[in-house]
């Protein structure tokens, strides 16, 4: 059996405390109507009167009976609250009236049986009335005082039926003093009443063994035995926590490693961009662009290109005697045939060990004049400082002059004649060889800041770029020094006078800041174009023979 609630056993208790008033309620009715029914069957009838003068008087012997056995004084107020008590009750009072209805049916007179037949008759009829009316009205549950139970007749038979049909285990009993809810639209079939019968005597039967048991138990408020095996909670060992705590370990999941990975990448702060670095500046200036530019057209003597560069290995502006000599080294090592081409590497000249005499041979050189030194061949000669000197290529069309001014290295690449295209493309590769090998060997190459290389010439701006040319005008130095500097201002050049010889002048390209390489180099032999024109112009104004000059 299941356990019931405290509500249960409490409707339950109040049940079987209803039973109990209505035993005692039926059985005083019966005393009551008893004495009626004799007193009535007591009247005098004519019937009666003659069939008592036939009837011979017959005595009898009234049986003595034993009288019954004391029984223990109870407390009424135990009694009240002890279940089994109670339950025990119920038993006794329908025990003593089925023995008092024997005894009164002893003792009174034997009826007829025409008349005892007319009265069972009527009074199944009677009760069947009653039965049906009951069933047609709705059922009240009523809390009954004992002083009017004595009203309502009541059927000892009824009492086991009662007992039995105590409501399922799992239908709730209704509380006291309110009406049961019925449902007046359902029809009950026989069917289905057939079966709730069948099922009600199972659970009769199967409860017929342990049925005072467990109504003993549920009055008493002790819990029944539950069948089959109880279930027990089971004690884990810790061999299998530890093994269980092991299988939720996430921490080596690798993928999971890898989106916790990426979660803390998206929710942390952006890092702060980095500085760009933009490139060092260059001579920026393509082979395929120089090869495209056109070569002036007048009478050019000479043209030279010439870069001012200090290595980021020196940064000293003043260098000392054993840095100049570090240079100097580093000169004749990147210059040596190990590094650099046939055209680009040749010999060292060092200045600074030369006397007066060799320094002059090393002047009177071709490309010295080109180069724009001719001022080296007038006396007094300059003094040179210990690490000076003049690198020499093969082919004598470049020089690189190390620790002779204010800059570190002049590369200037000059050849005679006015083939400017060849002098620039010579000169790109030539310095784009020495960079390279010097970042090589120094890890760094030259002083530059943000676009702009460092060098002593501020008018050359961020390049470090000079291109000249060297031309003989006798039409202009028939004019005033004036006149030649004006005009060839007027085309972006700076005309001075170069050496000695007459009519012998160095036009200089001026620049802007914006100017680029190209743009430096087409100003130039535009400018020198029309300071060509402008010279054919004077001498056929002053009338002068060029022949007659080259031979003189």
């Amino acid at each position: 059996m299941e356990e019931k609630t405290p509500e249960g056993k409490a409707d339950f208790n109040f049940i079987t405390s209803l039973v109990a008033h209505c035993v005692t309620a039926a059985v005083a009715a019966n005393a009551a109507d008893k004495p009626a029914a004799a007193a009535a069957s007591d009247e005098p009838t004519e019937e009666k009167v003659a069939e008592k003068k036939e009837e011979p008087k017959v005595e009898t012997k009234q049986e003595a009976k034993p009288a019954p056995a004391e029984q223990p004084k109870v407390d009424a107020n135990e009694a009240k609250n002890d279940p089994n008590f109670i339950t025990s009750m119920v038993a006794h009072r329908v025990v003593s009236h089925d023995s008092e209805s024997k005894d009164t049916s002893k003792t009174s007179p034997p009826a007829k049986k025409e008349e005892v037949k007319k009265d069972e008759g009527e009074a199944k009829k009677e009760e069947v009335k009653k039965v049906e009316k009951k069933q047609e009205e709705p059922k009240v549950v009523k809390s009954v005082p004992y002083e009017e139970s004595n009203k309502f007749a009541f059927i000892p038979s009824m009492v086991s039926h009662f007992v039995t049909s105590f409501a399922p285990k799992d239908t709730p009993l209704p509380a006291v003093g309110q009406a049961a809810k019925q449902d007046s639209k359902k029809s009950v079939d026989s069917t289905d009443s057939a079966k709730d019968t069948k099922q009600t005597q199972g659970e009769v039967k199967e409860n017929e063994d342990n049925a005072d048991k467990n109504v003993r138990n549920v009055t008493s408020g002790e819990k029944p035995a539950k069948k089959g095996k109880s279930k027990q909670a089971k004690e884990i060992s810790a061999e299998t926590l530890a093994a269980l705590e092991k299988s939720w370990d996430v921490s080596k999941d690798l993928d999971l490693a890898k989106v916790l990975n990426k979660a803390r990448l998206l929710g942390a702060a952006k890092p702060a961009p980095l500085p760009q670095q933009k490139p060092p500046p260059k001579f920026a200036i393509s082979v395929d662009k120089l090869a495209r530019l056109e070569n002036p057209v007048g009478r050019i003597d000479a043209c030279r290109a010439t870069l001012f560069r200090n290595i980021a290995a020196f940064p000293s502006k003043e260098l000392s005697s054993s840095e100049r000599l570090d240079l100097e080294k580093l000169i004749k090592k990147i210059m040596g045939v190990r590094f650099m081409p046939e055209d680009i590497t040749g010999y060292y000249e060092n200045m600074f060990k030369k006397n007066p005499r060799e320094q002059m041979k090393v002047f009177d050189k071709e490309v010295i004049f080109n180069s724009g030194d001719v001022q080296y061949r007038d006396p007094p000669v300059s003094e040179w400082k210990e690490g000076s000197g003049i690198y020499f290529n093969n082919y004598e069309n470049l020089i690189i002059k190390t620790n002779t001014g204010k800059d570190q290295l002049i590369i200037t690449s000059a050849e005679s004649g006015h083939d400017i295209r060849s002098v620039v493309v010579r000169l790109k590769r030539a310095i784009d060889l020495i960079e390279e090998t010097i970042r090589a060997i120094t890890r760094k190459g030259f002083q530059h800041k943000d676009e702009a290389f460092i060098h002593s010439n501020k008018h050359l701006y961020s390049h470090g770029f000079d291109l000249s040319f060297i031309v003989c005008y006798p039409g202009f130095s028939k004019e005033e020094e004036k006149y030649i500097k004006n005009f060839g201002i007027k085309h972006g050049l700076a005309v001075t006078k170069y050496g000695k010889r007459s009519g012998l002048y160095e036009l200089t390209v001026s620049q802007k800041p914006e100017d680029s390489i190209g743009a430096i180099i087409y100003r130039a032999v535009q400018g020198v174009n029309q300071m060509g024109q402008e010279e054919d112009s004077l001498l056929k104004k002053h009338k002068i023979n060029l022949d007659n000059i080259h031979e003189n």
